[in-house]
């Protein structure tokens, strides 16, 4: 019960700092946030993989990582974007290895670079996706909409409730385990009861969207069908569910049970980020179809 309680006001703690971040925060705010918490996430990431006796070219990795974010957030989407893109992706992938050649303490120089781009792909990238969520509706590089962020907030907090609800419904009605192989702990239980929050938080969030115009953003959830609302809901949740899952498959390979111990209690920042990594590329390639 202690442990449900601790979820339950870790969700609310997170839930209430980005709606006072999402009223009074300045994009550059926000955007340093993001960063930090894209940085510390892959750090831990790359030390998980060390402490499993892998090697890593952390420093380059982190720097790419964090440049991938500054660029995301300078540029703003469309062709010369992505020609940016497209040039940081393959001159930091060409560093990577050049730099891996000539370094005399790589002893496997495939395991570093297969390691340290998955870092990259694994965190900065799939986080960029809360930034072009942000980016929603705006004219100019260097800032984020009100919309966005309030999009990108709905994403984040419909995967958190799933977390919360798979939680208290597994410790109190789980029987029948899910996925023993990778988390021995989740039950279909425990899922069921958090995509049933998932959905709940879903609609939820449409229905405060349409009765308060002019304090929620404007977004394609104000005007949405309360079963379309539903279904959007359903999906983030078993995407989130996904995500923790590939965290889970991580740690199990080099046998940690947590990605470190920065958070008291609950094991380290990636463990609480692993969730939502999947969820911002679902909604961003689905928003236009909203």
């Amino acid at each position: 019960m202690k442990q449900i309680v601790k979820r339950v006001l870790v969700g609310v703690t997170v839930g209430a700092f980005w709606a006072v971040a999402l009223r009074y925060m300045p994009s550059e705010g926000l955007f340093a946030v993001l960063l930090a918490c894209s940085t510390l996430c892959q750090w831990e990431f790359y030390k998980l993989a060390e402490r499993g006796g892998f090697t890593t070219c952390r420093p380059i990795g982190l720097a790419l990582g964090a440049l991938w974010l500054v660029t995301l957030f300078s540029v703003l989407p469309g062709a010369n974007g992505a020609r940016l893109e497209a040039l940081l992706l393959a001159g930091g992938g060409i560093l990577l290895l050049v730099q891996i050649l000539f370094d005399t303490r790589a002893q496997r120089p495939m395991e570093s670079a297969a390691i340290t781009l998955l870092g990259l792909f694994y965190v900065p990238f799939l986080m960029g996706f809360y930034i072009r969520l942000a980016q929603w509706n705006v004219l100019g590089p260097l800032t984020l909409s009100r919309g966005g962020i309030f999009l990108a907030f709905y994403a984040s907090l419909v995967v958190k409730f799933t977390d919360v609800g798979a939680y208290a419904a597994g410790m109190t009605f789980g029987r029948h385990k899910m996925f023993p192989r990778i988390s021995p702990a989740k039950s279909w239980e425990g899922l069921a009861g958090g995509l049933v929050l998932s959905v709940i938080f879903s609609m939820g969030a449409v229905l405060v969207a349409r009765s308060w115009p002019d304090v929620v953003p404007v977004t394609p959830l104000t005007h949405m069908r309360l079963s379309v609302a539903a279904a959007l809901g359903l999906l983030l949740g078993v995407v989130g569910v996904l995500g923790d899952l590939v965290e889970s498959m991580f740690k199990r390979s080099v046998k940690a049970k947590d990605s470190s111990s920065v958070i008291p209690g609950l094991g380290g920042l990636l463990d609480v980020f692993d969730s939502l990594l999947f969820a911002p590329v679902v909604l961003y390639l689905l928003l236009p179809l909203l």
